[in-house]
């Protein structure tokens, strides 16, 4: 543990106390009404040894005096899994009716791959605490062990870049996937006189180039990586025509024995008045079409400051070749992705619609796998966590990134829409998110500023709308799959330890109307997940009829936890309580001392709660 400064020092002694009387670190003191109302880190992702910039605003209501009291401090407690591995302060005057800001500049513990929580507490000139709240950093060289993908998919010219960047900041996004703002597929480099103006994309939208280069210079500042969007084997209608140098050889056809003609290639239908009526499947595998794509992206990325390429499929078309042969696209994928990275030079991933090919992928040399779950094949929470464990098990330093869009039935309906707005469902929201992180994945959701994916057509992003309320929630769920992702992810692999609920309806399967438990094990770490479904009648991720409701808050729920060999000590933290603050547990054994089960309870359940064992050796 590592102090720095008396009066931080004796405010992390005093927390353990707070804790046991239930304060949770806020005090109800006299004077001003002030609170933290945000906590921004300069960047999504920091390097070891790169120092981390925070700013905190604090709101001092105008209706209350701060003239006996107007100076005060702001206590940093960087923390992982509840120890103290740092703390800082710094000086702020408090003034009525305005929002003040402190600022403060550390550099965390040089530890590579590490997340810690970050808590900020403000003092009053008596020391006591007037108010606190959280965020989380990620200190990582790279982006691909704890990915957290993210998304800008409109590009008008009046779009304030840094203003959409800055938010997704919050959510320590550090991947943005570009979504469609190429040229056309086949050729997605704008043509040179319009580089540095605006063209139109496949919807006919006004890519606006100032907009675009905005979006790029923000989200680098922000060290997020920035992957251009394409798919890896589609062309414009006029393709074979239009100067590019597409050859007919290259394409796929729906019939083993058809004509070889440009009328017979195998089609993807678009809506009537896009810059081409269709899209034409082409051979993924055949080299003459890779080399003919891999230069196309290289002359994209001469001219556009993109850090890599995120490669779109739609499926398995069924196709054939120019030689009659079926083409095996699924089984393609993993040498695709290769010959991508090898001929670019830059970081590639690619999407497994469906899930299809994700274990071959898994073995490539893609950032990560990013697996797009459809409900024919994956409905329900289990498979969320099925289709996880099937990438962790094929290989385990392998990350996960889901693309799945909620509520996506009302979203094709709101295409036909325009300006109707509802909001999301905030618990399938979060019930969906407790699923995916705590499979040890993340989720493709956030984007374009504020707002939320709910289908495959990025740019239908604005009939769905996120509240304020899920907004807030959210951020706390971003905070604590950083805070704690070394126990989330990074490894962490499925369990068959037993783990038993008193007076509760318990399922290992994600059934609906009960605590659903999901073990997993790191090193010398038991973890258990406890996601609350007894509110609920089905399980189908998707939520389409929209009538999720909150979650019950169960308390006082009792865990019975049968692990070989001896712990050292049990907590719990939860995104739903106290910002993810982490709690110890008082332990005890149940049943005979061989018997090896341990006993804790937990004084609430909302949501998502994680219990973490430290046991005395490692489980491995």
């Amino acid at each position: 543990m590592k102090i720095q400064g008396n009066l931080c020092g004796r405010l992390v002694a005093m927390t353990s106390v707070w804790l046991v009387l239930g304060v949770a670190a806020v005090a109800a003191l006299p004077g001003p009404a002030v609170k933290i109302t945000n906590i921004a880190t300069d960047k999504a992702r920091y390097a070891p040894g790169e120092p981390v910039k925070v700013d905190v605003a604090i709101a001092v209501d105008g209706n209350r005096p701060t003239s006996h009291a107007p100076n005060a401090n702001v206590c940093m407690i960087l923390q992982d899994l509840g120890q103290t591995r740092m703390t800082k302060q710094s000086s702020v005057r408090l003034e009525g009716g305005k929002t003040v800001h402190a600022e403060l500049t550390f550099t965390p513990p040089a530890e590579d791959y590490h997340g810690y929580r970050l808590e900020m507490r403000l003092l009053d000139g008596h020391k006591k605490v007037l108010a606190s709240a959280a965020t989380a950093i990620d200190v990582s060289s790279t982006w691909t062990r704890f990915p957290r993908y993210g998304y800008v998919a409109h590009y008008d010219a009046d779009i304030p870049a840094e203003q959409w960047i800055s938010e997704m900041n919050r959510f320590h996004i550090n991947g943005v996937q570009f979504y469609d703002f190429q040229y056309k597929h086949h050729l997605p480099r704008p043509p040179l006189e319009l580089l540095h103006s605006i063209w139109p994309d496949i919807a006919k939208r006004a890519i606006s180039a100032n907009t675009l280069r905005s979006f790029l210079a923000s989200a680098k500042k922000h060290n997020m990586m920035t992957m251009a969007y394409n798919a890896s084997y589609a062309a414009y209608a006029d393709a074979f025509h239009d100067g590019s140098g597409v050859d007919l050889k290259w394409a796929a056809w729906a019939d083993a024995q058809g004509p070889r003609t440009e009328a017979a290639v195998k089609p993807l239908p678009l809506p009537d008045g896009w810059a081409t009526p269709r899209l034409l499947y082409m051979n993924q595998n055949n080299p003459g079409w890779q080399n003919y794509i891999f230069s196309r992206m290289r002359d994209l990325f001469e001219v556009l400051p993109f850090d890599g390429w995120h490669i779109d499929t739609y499926g398995d078309p069924g196709a054939f070749a120019w030689d009659r042969r079926p083409i095996d696209y699924v089984g393609g994928l993993p040498q695709f992705a290769n010959a991508a990275r090898a001929a670019l030079q830059r970081p590639v991933v690619l999407n497994t619609v469906r899930a299809n090919g994700q274990i071959g992928m898994s073995r490539s040399d893609a950032e990560f796998v990013y697996s797009e779950l459809w409900p024919e094949d994956h409905a329900t929470y289990a498979s969320i966590v099925d289709a996880a464990d099937e990438v962790h098990t094929a290989n385990p330093g392998k990350s996960l990134v889901f693309a799945a869009y909620l509520h996506g039935q009302l979203s094709e309906q709101l295409q036909q829409k325009p300006g109707t707005h509802v909001p999301f469902n905030l618990p399938a929201v979060l019930l969906a998110d407790a699923v995916i992180f705590s499979s040890g994945a993340s989720h493709i959701e956030l984007g374009d500023g504020s707002r939320m994916l709910s289908n495959p057509y990025f740019p239908a992003d604005t009939g769905i709308t996120v509240s304020e309320g899920l907004r807030q929630q959210l951020r706390s769920y971003y905070d604590f799959q950083v805070a704690y992702e070394n126990y989330l992810r990074d490894g962490a692999k499925a369990a068959a330890f037993q783990v038993t609920l008193a007076n509760v309806a318990q399922t290992q399967r994600g059934d609906a109307g009960s605590v659903w438990t999901i073990a997993s094990e790191k090193n010398s770490y038991a973890v258990v997940h406890l996601i609350n479904l007894t509110g609920l009648k089905r399980t189908d991720w998707r939520d389409d009829a929209l009538d999720y409701p909150p979650a019950p808050v169960l308390h006082n729920l009792r865990v019975q936890v049968q692990l070989p060999g001896g712990v050292e000590s049990v907590g719990w933290a939860s995104p739903d309580v106290d910002e993810g603050a982490w709690h110890e547990l008082s332990l005890r054994k149940a049943g005979s001392p061989s018997a090896n089960i341990y006993e804790v309870t937990i004084p609430e359940l909302r949501y998502w709660t994680v219990l973490i064992f430290h046991r005395t050796s490692r489980m491995d």
